[in-house]
């Protein structure tokens, strides 16, 4: 009998790096300067210390052409697979 493996949401900065920044080139910096997000911040948030806010989430959309809830949403679909 086959028993469901657990596959887990990964945080939004691991689908920020994997799936946007490397595919599309883009480097912490250059996205810091596109979103006006502090450096620092950018760096949180691939790390997985910083969660997705409201402005994060625009700022994001904005530069990298995703739905605005998009980051949002995979916020909260984290957030819910720790709970």
């Amino acid at each position: 009998m086959n028993t469901p493996r657990h596959i887990p949401f990964p945080h939004p900065g691991e689908t920020l790096i994997e799936e946007f920044l490397a595919p599309l080139s883009i480097s912490r910096e250059s996205l810091s300067k596109k979103t006006g997000v502090p450096l620092d911040q950018i760096q949180k948030l691939i790390d997985g210390h910083l969660p997705i806010t409201q402005k994060l989430d625009f700022c994001l959309s904005e530069v990298l052409g995703t739905s605005q809830g998009f980051w949002l949403s995979l916020q909260k679909a984290y957030d819910d697979r720790l709970a």
